[in-house]
């Protein structure tokens, strides 16, 4: 699947869905676009502390080990 084929289908599915669906779904993609863009400039060596339990950003657990 190329680009246009993702476009084409992207369309397609947006047109079936409400007003209020289409607003969430068009911001959950241009959220994923923005984080691609970030990752891209940031480049390699950039990366976030995440929660090893949940995944979060917001929120980082460090772990303790009990002896």
């Amino acid at each position: 699947m190329d680009a246009d084929d993702l476009v084409i289908s992207l369309k397609m599915g947006l047109s079936r869905l409400s007003k209020s669906e289409r607003r969430r779904a068009i911001e959950s993609v241009r959220d994923v676009i923005r984080a691609a863009m970030f990752d891209d400039a940031a480049g390699a060596g950039y990366e976030i502390r995440r929660c090893p339990r949940c995944g979060s950003v917001a929120i980082v657990v460090v772990s303790r080990k009990l002896v």
